[in-house]
């Protein structure tokens, strides 16, 4: 890996910590299998789009991630680039409705009962 400062502050590490680990060593990434399964694409040229993943950041955080790999080719190297989103708000909100509607459907049922419907 390389990281830039924004990386480095979404996972909470100095970005030099991450460079030379391979993104499971840096906790950054799915198992290993997926993550191969990721390898095969990119080195087909193909991008892999809109992967999210759970983090645990060195403050015991949970960090939600949304991240899409594309191929970079750089003079003789094939590389890939990673753009990292923090979508931790988004999941919280997403399951929080979750749970709201199923209040709800709960709380409707048991009036319906009471209605005599």
């Amino acid at each position: 890996l390389e990281a830039n400062r924004a990386a480095g502050m979404l996972l909470e590490v100095p970005p030099e910590s991450l460079r030379g680990k391979t993104p499971q060593d840096a906790g950054t990434m799915v198992e290993e299998e997926t993550f191969q399964g990721f390898l095969t694409q990119l080195r087909r040229g193909h991008p892999v789009h809109n992967i999210s993943h759970a983090v645990s950041l060195p403050s015991g955080r949970e960090l939600q991630i949304l991240y899409s790999l594309a191929p970079l080719k750089l003079e003789e190297e094939n590389l890939f680039i990673a753009i990292i989103l923090d979508v931790t708000e988004q999941h919280l909100l997403a399951k929080s409705n979750e749970e709201l509607q199923e209040k709800i459907r709960k709380i409707g049922s048991i009036l319906s009962c009471y209605s005599g419907d």
